[in-house]
């Protein structure tokens, strides 16, 4: 989190500078950039190259009281007198009741090893290789497969930095390598189509033969699918499903939502929301997610966060705005883009894991629907209420076995109760792909009483 000499740098002091001068009695500049290379394959052949590079620089500063925004993509003298010009403009026109103000940081942060030096040797050549034997390793994997429709490689670093005039100077970077690929499997007249990918620091540990595998094996057992009869069932959700359903609602715990009445968490701390055996957390250096950051867009340090302890709401997230509404202190999750405003969002959101294998947790469902995939999150979620109806595929299971593939069912319910539901908790967990801040993850969880809609 050192400083930098950059003529960034060198702009970036000049427009803290300049600030008193157009009237900001605080200013702050996030400044962020981003490069990444894309590789796609197809037959055996590169199809597609692409290598991007954006960097773009946020100010914001108190004006009469009332904080004003804007931002730039041209990091030149001759845009700062609009950059600071725009953002007075746009704090004459607010009027919110809550004041935002600035942060001068922590004493200390917690050291950050999300930036791996050896990735930036990797050549074109380099993923080209390994998007190539990827693609390679997926068609020979299987008899039914019949085509790898897409296969892409992607390598991509990030920094960002903020400062401001009241001692605040952060500044951190990222890199990450990923590889994802889906397949089309054919039986007679049947096609299935699955998708998998990889992403990480460290190469050594990319499988390639592993992934291909998994991709594989996620089509073919789709082959010879069906539905079932409507009714109640037990069900274990996948950690990728869950991971996904969580993701959805992972809103519901920011303070913002809850302020403005999008969230029915409100004046729920220390009642129960879920079943006793349910964890959650939100925490920026847990184990098994690639994302990590010390400090959020305010420069607030990170925080690892228990959410639900038990089933019992414990907490929810904070940016600094919304604690000095609610009297309390930021929880370290004010986030934003250079273009955008700040917001509360989490970091690495997250059930956290029991101690029961998949084979266990099939013993335990004994008989009932082993959900391996949701789709329709957005059409078929209410992130207010918490109602869902999702299409979903996966497996019948009979007595602690899986018996066949199932196919055109829908699962229904209420978010809140589902979390009441559960049951057993699965040992391994899922991140998904990060976001903005971080990634949302999940084990697999045995849930009860759920309304499927089959034939």
């Amino acid at each position: 989190m050192k400083n930098v000499t950059s003529p960034t740098n060198e702009f970036i002091n000049l427009i803290l500078e300049n600030s008193k001068d157009f009237g900001f009695s605080e200013a702050e500049v996030l400044y962020s950039a981003s490069k990444s290379t894309e590789i796609h394959v197809l037959k055996g052949e590169i199809s597609q190259y692409e290598a991007s590079s954006l960097q773009g620089l946020s100010f914001r500063g108190v004006y009469d009281g009332r904080m004003g925004y804007a931002y730039t993509e041209v990091l030149e003298d001759t845009a700062l007198t609009f950059l600071l010009e725009q953002a007075r403009q746009n704090a004459g026109a607010i009027e919110a009741e809550e004041k935002e103000t600035m942060y001068q940081g922590d004493a200390s942060y917690r050291e950050v090893k999300s930036y791996e030096k050896t990735l930036d040797t990797l050549s074109f050549d380099d993923m080209a290789k390994i998007t190539l034997t990827l693609e390679k390793d997926i068609l020979s994997a299987h008899d039914a497969v019949e085509a790898v429709d897409h296969c892409i490689s992607s390598y991509g670093s990030a920094s960002q930095k903020i400062k401001n005039t009241l001692g605040l100077d952060l500044f951190q970077e990222s890199n990450m390598f990923s590889i994802y690929a889906d397949v089309r499997c054919k039986k007679g007249n049947q096609v299935k189509t699955a998708s998998g990918y990889w992403l990480g620091r460290d190469m050594n540990a990319l499988d390639s033969k592993k992934l291909s595998e998994e991709i594989v094996h996620k089509a073919v057992s789709k082959l010879d699918a069906s539905s079932v009869p409507s009714g109640k069932y037990t069900l274990l959700l996948g950690d990728e499903a869950a991971c996904d359903i969580l993701d959805t609602f992972s809103g519901i715990f920011s303070a913002e939502a809850i302020q403005k009445g999008f969230s029915l968490l409100k004046g729920k701390i220390g009642e129960s929301i879920a079943s006793d055996i349910v964890t959650i957390r939100d925490d920026a250096f847990v184990k098994g997610s690639v994302t990590e950051t010390a400090f959020d867009s305010e420069g607030v340090g990170t925080k690892n966060l228990v959410l639900v302890e038990e089933g019992i709401l414990k907490g929810i997230l904070h940016n600094r705005k919304t604690a000095q509404k609610d009297k309390t202190a930021s929880t370290g999750n004010g986030f934003r883009s250079y273009k955008g405003s700040l917001s509360v969002g989490s970091k690495n959101f997250y059930i956290v894991p029991g101690k029961l294998s998949h084979e266990e947790l099939l013993s335990h469902l004994c008989d009932g629907i082993y959900i391996t995939d949701v789709s329709g999150l957005h059409a078929g979620t209410n992130t207010v209420s918490g109602d869902f109806s999702l299409l979903c595929d996966g497996f019948l299971v009979e007595n602690g076995k899986v018996k066949r593939a199932v196919e055109q069912i829908t699962i229904a319910g209420n978010f809140f109760t589902l979390l009441k539901r559960i049951t057993h908790i699965g040992k391994d967990i899922f991140f998904s792909s990060p976001g903005i801040a971080g990634a949302t993850g999940s084990p697999e969880l045995l849930i009860s009483d759920i309304d499927v809609s089959g034939n």
